[in-house]
């Protein structure tokens, strides 16, 4: 941007909410508890009745003074709006939406969040490694920034890959759809993030106030205005512990970190969930509703039933009681295998896992399925496992957390009703029907894992 003319200064000058500096216009950052009226006007609608705390965007990952948002070739003090924000260039003004700098989506991956959020970004080159690798402590980096997590030809189905498709996030959530508030050419990106809250999480933290830093927004949140619901995960009811306690002897069991010694998300010895975001609430935003998968030729993504609100059999990895101490003979397989530590084998255990115990949120590297490459402490090898789903490639998921003594003739044989994705949707032993156990029927069968 070229530096600012008489009328920028004329415009600055008249406003209370801007000062000039080096020539150019900049926001003033007041600590106010509500943005006014007047900066409103000046920044634009940046989000449709979006109402945000002045506090909580210099708090914000964007907003920080020191390690914010900083697009090169501008005088612009880090973290100021007007790094994404083309405040005071008519030759600009309006032709975008919320007057960023850039268009919001020319492509799938040529939204703008991607000119800063890659390794080899044109404006700020920024590092985000995969969830396996901050919080599960893989050692692999394979994606080293969010670019490569969705663009990658190595994120294709092709080579095994996958990636949660910001071409379909754009149309699940525009046009207003289930109430949320998008507008018809939503950011896909701000369907689970905030850009003006969210926070660095890694390392994990929590501050002095008992909040999380976190850096994500459920989409169903997209237009409240209530300041609580500018972040999720940050309070204490909207962590895996709170959830996993609404059901009878529910308990989150975060997987290891390094195996017999720390757990998920912290590299420590926090385990109940209290340190990490409710990721089932958040992911269910949008998968309580079958969803299609473009890169897999439009093959449906199954609606899933983690807990009660969302169906009357949840999964036995959800809501649903489970334990792996009362097998019986159903016709199918009559030795279960027993639980991997950290998780121990009870008559009244009832695990309920996170959505990011196994899956990775934006893209991954030669998995199909969205599968991380590190679970419980231990690498789901070898490479591409995932690629051959009738034989063993289930099985090198599984095995993470269960001993498996069935043999090789794949878990989706007895698990999942019916369906290829054994992992969503295990309500009891052979679901698809012997002896006692009628399909569809879970109370008539014995529990299962």
């Amino acid at each position: 941007m070229s530096v600012g003319n008489k009328d920028d200064k004329d415009r600055c000058e008249s406003s209370a909410n801007c000062v000039m500096k080096e020539g150019l216009p900049q926001i003033k950052r007041a600590k106010t508890r509500y943005l006014s009226t007047t900066l409103f006007a000046v920044v634009g609608v940046l989000v449709s009745t979006y109402v945000a705390t002045a506090d909580m965007y210099t708090d914000s990952a964007h907003g920080d003074n020191s390690e914010g948002v900083n697009r090169t070739g501008t005088a612009y003090d880090t973290g100021d709006c007007a790094h994404c924000h083309e405040t005071f260039n008519d030759s600009i003004c309006g032709q975008y939406n919320f007057m960023l700098f850039f268009d919001e989506i020319v492509n799938p991956c040529q939204v703008g969040c991607m000119t800063c959020h890659s390794y080899f970004g044109t404006w700020q080159p920024t590092v985000n490694y995969p969830y396996a690798k901050n919080f599960g402590g893989a050692s692999g980096t394979w994606y080293g920034d969010i670019y490569t997590q969705f663009c990658s030809i190595n994120s294709l189905p092709a080579v095994c890959g996958s990636r949660h498709h910001l071409g379909q996030i754009w149309l699940v959530i525009k046009d207003n759809a289930y109430n949320w508030g998008f507008n018809d050419d939503p950011h896909p990106c701000v369907a689970c993030h905030n850009p003006h809250a969210d926070q660095q999480n890694h390392p994990v933290a929590i501050d002095g106030e008992g909040k999380l830093n976190t850096a994500i927004r459920r989409p169903s949140h997209y237009k409240s205005t209530d300041p609580l619901d500018m972040l999720w995960g940050d309070d204490a009811n909207e962590r895996m512990s709170y959830y996993a306690s609404q059901f009878d002897d529910g308990v989150y069991q975060a997987p290891y970190y390094t195996t017999g010694a720390t757990f998920e998300p912290a590299n420590n010895s926090t385990s109940d969930g209290s340190n990490l975001p409710d990721y089932v609430t958040f992911c269910m935003d949008c998968h309580q509703h079958e969803q299609t998968d473009p890169d897999r030729g439009g093959a449906t993504v199954q609606a899933i039933v983690w807990d009660y609100s969302h169906g009357d059999y949840p999964d036995i990895h959800g809501a649903a009681r489970a334990n792996t101490l009362d097998a019986e003979d159903v016709g199918c397989m009559a030795t279960e295998g027993s639980l991997r530590l950290p998780y121990v084998d009870s008559p009244n255990s009832n695990y309920i896992l996170s959505c990011l115990d196994c899956h990775e949120p934006h893209g991954n590297y030669k998995r199909l399925h969205l599968i991380r490459l590190r679970i419980n402490g231990e690498d789901v090898g070898p490479d591409n496992p995932m690629c051959d789903e009738t034989t063993n490639g289930h099985e090198k998921v599984c095995a993470r957390c269960h001993n498996l003594s069935h043999g090789s003739t794949g878990c989706q044989a007895c698990h999942g009703n019916g369906i290829s994705d054994p992992f969503h949707g295990s309500t009891f032993e052979c679901s698809s029907g012997v002896g006692d156990c009628v399909a569809g029927q879970p109370d008539t069968c014995p529990p299962s894992f």
